[in-house]
């Protein structure tokens, strides 16, 4: 993988015309062997055993071009790689062609690499680890009322190590730096739940919901982020740095995790009436819900995305023997703008460039606390949409 940060400056109020040029390049090399066993103990009862082996080799290197003179930046962990062993057991009940009861005990993982949005000083480790997690879950799967009702649930519980996490922020030289680091443990656990009815009185007519509880923090995370302006009494007390006199980090331990609602769901509906010359009038409206949940590694109060609601609805007319479909599509209808992502930086008073913010100290410098800038999902969008199937159109 290549990756070149270019960040300009602005010449004609004096700056350089550049503040960061890199490139940056991560060679990978992985090897991995899986397999699994299906044993059916009964003719109802089926006992799963897998497991998958994976060795990866990765290497970084980073090439600072601000200056004309390509110079290799020397990292502090230019190399990296591990091997992994992940094995899952599963078994499964199927008493009746109506139910099928499973469970299963799984461990997984997911390699580690290099951070590579950032131009990072000489000695800076811009590497992370594997993320592992290990935990099961158990549920059933069914279709009542003579197929009409179609039913699912699930219960979950996973534990993570060195969970790989996104941390936005600006770096001392002005570039947004996009980093991944290792959270020490996380717990997450819930139950999730689907459901589809067709309505036997009305023809063509489906009614759906789904609802997922949802429990993710962070065990222990005592290297979490400070943002900008975080006093000592603010909780940014850890990670001392001799040189600076400051504190780097905060403990985070017991905090939810990122883009983790407790509650999130939605309802829908689905109809369909055929009509005249073998077209068919397909209808749609949807709900989805979603509540409170922290937008930035930093869990900063002000960083949190508020609980809401989106609705979504189409209308399509469908082709004979689904030859073409003429779709008006509206997603977000009430224009609800939401946030996944926050980044924190002192985007005045000295930008920066020249940074006021004073992080990890007794007081606050002359900015004060960082500012926010929020990344936005999509408002309303409606959209015409046709399609084409020119393989049933030249069927005689």
């Amino acid at each position: 993988m290549d990756f070149t940060v270019d960040v300009p400056g602005n010449a004609a109020y004096g700056f350089p015309a550049r503040l960061a040029l890199a490139d940056h390049a991560v060679d990978v090399e992985a090897w991995s062997v899986f397999g699994q066993v299906l044993w059916d103990i009964t003719p109802e009862l089926e006992l799963g055993v897998g497991a998958r082996w994976s060795d990866e080799e990765r290497s970084h290197t980073q090439t600072d071009r601000i200056t004309g003179t390509p110079v290799q930046t020397p990292l502090a962990r230019p190399e990296i790689g591990d091997s992994n062993l992940s094995p899952e057991v599963s078994l499964t009940w199927r008493p009746s062609d109506e139910l099928t009861v499973f469970g299963a005990l799984k461990q997984a993982y997911k390699s580690g690499s290099f951070s590579t949005t950032g131009v990072f000083a000489p000695g800076f480790d811009n590497s992370f680890k594997d993320e592992k997690v290990q935990g099961g879950e158990a549920g059933f799967k069914a279709r009542l009322l003579d197929g009409r009702l179609m039913a699912n649930a699930a219960a979950y519980y996973y534990v993570y190590d060195d969970m790989q996490v996104g941390a936005n922020s600006f770096d001392e030289r002005g570039t947004l730096a996009m980093r991944v680091l290792n959270a020490a443990s996380s717990e997450i656990y819930g139950i999730e739940m689907d459901a589809a009815y067709v309505v036997d009185a009305v023809e063509g007519l489906t009614l759906r919901a789904a609802l997922n509880w949802n429990e993710a923090e962070f065990d222990e995370f005592e290297s979490g982020l400070c943002w900008g302006g975080q006093r000592i009494q603010d909780g940014c007390d850890q990670l001392y740095d001799a040189r600076s006199r400051l504190y780097k980090a905060q403990d985070i331990s017991g905090g939810d995790l990122l883009r983790a609602p407790e509650w999130s769901g939605n309802v829908g509906i689905d109809y369909e009436r055929p009509l005249a010359n073998g077209m068919t009038l397909v209808v749609g409206v949807s709900t989805t819900y979603s509540d409170d949940y922290y937008t930035s590694i930093t869990l900063r109060d002000d960083m949190v995305q508020r609980s809401y609601f989106k609705h979504s609805a189409s209308i399509a007319l469908r082709g004979p023997d689904d030859g073409w479909m003429a779709e008006l599509i509206g997603n977000n209808l009430g224009n609800e703008i939401v946030t996944g992502n926050c980044i924190h930086g002192n985007y005045q008073d000295g930008g920066p460039v020249f940074p006021t913010v004073v992080t990890g100290a007794s007081f606050r410098g002359p900015a004060g606390v960082d500012e926010l800038l929020c990344l936005p999902d999509r408002g309303r969008a409606v959209w015409m949409r046709l399609t084409l199937r020119p393989s049933v159109l030249t069927k005689k």
